[in-house]
């Protein structure tokens, strides 16, 4: 949940965040309307205008990319062994890879590392989330594209 409360000229406008999924959940989705209803009677003491909006609202290329990518926050203990040597083999091998389709890196993964193609996504996704790669959010992340039609550079 967030929330947060805009100044304008005429009068602030609170907004407040909310997970989709609450919408969806029967246990959760009690508490987040008793929630709400509560928040708006804040914001109204306050005299502020309140909106609510749901996460489905503000979905975008981006989140969904960021979505996709948080699962690797944290590796295994397997993985997060073999990351360093993964991501010097990347470096080693960035101008090879460039042009060449994102599943052509994890097929070298596997076949080098003895991962799985899963655990391949895994390293790659977990470098883009703590940028060790940059890549460009705004654009679909899209395994099939290259590093280059990603706009990716390498932040080591």
């Amino acid at each position: 949940m967030i929330s947060f409360a805009t100044p304008s000229i005429e009068k602030k406008i609170a907004y407040s965040v909310k997970d989709e999924r609450a919408f969806d959940d029967n246990e959760l989705k009690e508490e987040y309307q008793n929630n709400q209803k509560i928040e708006q009677a804040f914001w109204a003491t306050e005299n502020t205008k309140w909106h609510l909006v749901r996460s489905a609202q503000i979905k975008n290329t981006f989140t969904e990319n960021l979505e996709k990518i948080v699962a690797d926050l944290r590796l295994d203990n397997e993985l997060a062994f073999l990351f360093s040597q993964w991501l010097m083999f990347v470096v080693n091998n960035w101008l090879k890879f460039y042009r060449e389709p994102v599943i052509h890196i994890f097929d070298k993964t596997v076949s080098l590392f003895g991962v799985s193609f899963e655990q391949a996504t895994s390293l790659f996704q977990h470098a883009i989330w703590h940028r060790y790669l940059k890549l460009d959010l705004r654009k679909q992340l899209n395994y099939r594209h290259s590093l280059c039609e990603l706009g990716a550079s390498l932040n080591v």
